[in-house]
């Protein structure tokens, strides 16, 4: 016996539905695609992809972004044959979203991470890939067990009940917000955090107002001092043009905001579907707000490959070839003493890096 309860959808379901499922499928194009133009680097600079550590990182999130633009794709089928049931399908489904948006997540942690020893601690990678490929690697590792430990050992109320089921749109994990939390809900809301956390002291270390240097010979002391009114040499790329100083910092909050808006949308349709009665019908549920959240949460994989075209375009094989030195497509500054970098020259950018 199962505890599966199936989903017959409306007129206005099964429109918003196919809305989804066309967002979904070019989201999910934009990633291949964005492949595919670093196969054709590959092909004509004859070198691998992977020449730096956040050239590991967005690789991750490029795949996870097509698994989520996949997940909002499979939607055409509840469209199609006008209801949700459980099945093949609906399994899928269900992996297929697991491996997105946990995938999405924590590659975008990562991402920002990164981003924040290089930038803000003047860090240089070693020429090594071991430190992302693991955490990469733990990143999809952690999906699969997910995945597997729900599909094989979870139990019901003395029977065999599925995990993935109809909620009732879309195919998710059964009604159970402790195992939704560790599965997905956790990553997706600890990335945000990090992500705001990180970037407001990046966004005033770019603009000069933040300058940190190193304070003895330890890996982890450093001399943090706050500068009200930078002059141009502790500014980005030592440049007097405020405007391009300032272009250049608010760039670095696109990625933030862009996290943000997703799990905004995704919280929101969470909201809305929270106050959704269990004996509701379906067809009597108002779809629309949900389908325009679930349409914003899925063009974040088209999201993902433009925000890294105009901001960060030395990343895999794109942009003109960059020395060593340089990492996740900025401008590496000269190093001083002890390996580290020179404060006034942090972060002066790449000359395609916009």
């Amino acid at each position: 016996m199962s505890n599966c309860t199936e989903s017959d959808l409306g007129r206005r379901d099964i429109i918003g539905l196919a809305v989804i499922a066309q967002t979904g499928l070019l989201s999910a194009t934009f990633a291949l695609v964005f492949f595919g133009l670093v196969l054709r680097n590959v092909i004509v600079q004859r070198r691998h992809p992977f020449q730096r550590h956040i050239d590991v990182y967005l690789a991750s999130l490029f795949t996870a972004d097509i698994f989520q633009g996949l997940f909002a794709a499979m939607d055409w089928r509840w469209a199609i044959t006008r209801k949700v049931v459980c099945g093949a399908h609906c399994t899928i489904q269900g992996v297929v979203i697991q491996f997105g948006s946990a995938g999405v997540s924590m590659s975008t942690l990562a991402i920002t991470i990164h981003t924040f020893c290089v930038v803000f601690f003047g860090w240089t990678p070693p020429p090594s890939k071991r430190v992302p490929v693991c955490i990469v690697s733990a990143i999809w590792l952690y999906s699969a067990c997910v995945v597997l430990v729900g599909l094989t050992v979870h139990q019901g109320k003395g029977r065999k009940d599925s995990f993935y089921l109809p909620t009732p749109f879309w195919c998710w994990i059964y009604d159970s917000t402790p195992v939704r939390v560790i599965c997905d809900l956790f990553w997706l809301n600890l990335t945000m955090v990090v992500s705001i956390v990180t970037y407001v002291p990046l966004f005033f270390t770019l603009r000069g107002n933040i300058v940190v240097v190193p304070n003895g010979d330890r890996w982890y002391s450093y001399k943090v001092t706050f500068v009200r009114h930078p002059n141009p040499v502790q500014r980005v790329g030592i440049s007097s043009n405020s405007a391009q100083t300032r272009l250049a910092a608010a760039k670095m909050l696109w990625y933030p905001f862009t996290h943000l808006l997703a799990v905004t949308t995704d919280v929101a349709r969470g909201k809305l579907m929270a106050h959704i009665g269990p004996n509701t019908p379906v067809k009597d549920i108002p779809f629309i707000p949900i389908a325009v959240t679930h349409v914003l949460y899925s063009m974040t994989g088209a999201a993902d490959v433009l925000l890294v075209y105009f901001t960060r375009p030395n990343i895999l094989l794109f942009g003109e070839p960059v020395p060593e030195r340089h990492s996740c497509g900025i401008a590496r500054p000269r190093l001083g003493s002890g390996g580290r970098s020179d404060p006034e020259d942090r972060m002066r950018f790449s000359p395609k890096s916009g």
